[in-house]
Formats: structure tokens, C-alpha cells, sequence
């Protein structure tokens, strides 16, 4: 009898490292990547959210909410003085006490089951992809700051980041 050996290829899973950049036209969002983002293409400032699902006609996000202000007269002020504003800010995954609608909180629900579907969550036409994307592979650290390659990137936005969640 004879039996074959199959040889295996000793792959080993090696961390990539995902840098921030600039959206770039064309390229479709993947599931589980952070980007900076309008919540549509006239706005005039930005929010952080995870892409929670990519479909053939439209993206779904999870946002995310700060409560510190952006610069007083946004566009006149320096690189610098946006990046030590941004240093300060703390951004919170949030929830919504109507399963995605209603008044947002960035206290989870007390129960665990059905939490995602409470999240604050926004349905955005794949054609509006371009228009909307800001920066892709956005890092926020455990405490939800702004890694050093996220925030040199968002500070050279010409637009301020969002207070609050949507007209909050």
C-alpha cells in the first residue's frame, strides 16, 4: 500500500499594518474599517463611524459621537491648532434607545443580547461613496482618541468634526 505525504506550507499570519489615507474614488469600503465621513454630500462637517456592511446598492455605518467643540472659525486656523484641538477629543460608539432611532447615548444597553441592533446606525447610497468618504483606515485608540496617523490626517480636513449625533 502507499500512502502520500501531502506537504503543507508552513504559513504563519503576519500583522499588516493599516496606514490612514485619504479616500480614494472608486475603492469600495470593506467591513469593520473605520473612516471619517459626512452623513451626506452638502454637509459641512464630519463624524467617525465603522463600516457595518457593504451591499451592491448601498453601505451601512455605525457611528460614532464626540462632545468636544471643533475651532472657532475652522477654515482661517492653522494645521497645528486643529491637531491640538482634535487631541482632546474623545469619540464613543453610540446607541440608540429605539433600536437605531431616537434620542443617542454612548451608554450600551444593560442587556447584551440585541446590542447591535440599537446601535446608531446610517443607510448611505453607494453612489454617494465618493462624496461622502473622507479618510479610510481610521485608528482610534482604546479610549477613542485619534492614533497619531488618524489625527495628522483630520487635522488637514478644511471641514470641523460633528458635535454630538445628528441635530443633537
Amino acid at each position: 500500500m502507499l500512502i502520500l505525504k501531502k506537504e503543507m506550507n508552513d504559513f504563519t499570519a503576519r500583522e499588516v499594518e493599516v496606514l490612514p489615507m485619504k479616500h480614494i474614488a472608486g475603492k469600495l469600503p470593506r467591513k469593520g474599517e473605520m473612516v471619517i465621513m459626512k452623513d451626506f454630500p452638502e454637509s459641512t462637517d464630519w463624524y467617525i463611524a465603522e463600516i457595518a456592511k457593504v451591499l451592491n446598492d448601498r453601505f451601512v455605518v455605525n457611528g460614532y459621537i464626540t462632545e468636544g467643540a471643533p475651532l472657532a472659525n475652522y477654515k482661517a486656523k492653522s494645521w497645528r491648532a486643529k491637531k491640538a484641538n482634535l487631541e482632546g477629543l474623545t469619540f464613543h460608539r453610540t446607541w440608540c434607545v429605539n433600536q437605531g432611532r431616537g434620542k443617542a447615548t454612548i451608554i450600551p444597553p444593560a442587556h447584551l443580547k440585541g446590542q447591535q441592533d440599537y446601535l446608531w446606525k446610517w443607510r448611505i447610497p453607494i453612489v454617494e461613496l465618493d462624496q461622502i468618504l473622507l479618510v479610510r483606515d481610521v485608528i482610534l485608540t482604546v479610549d477613542g482618541k485619534l492614533s497619531p496617523g488618524s489625527l495628522s490626517i483630520a487635522a488637514g480636513l478644511q471641514i470641523p468634526h460633528h458635535v454630538g449625533a445628528g441635530g443633537d
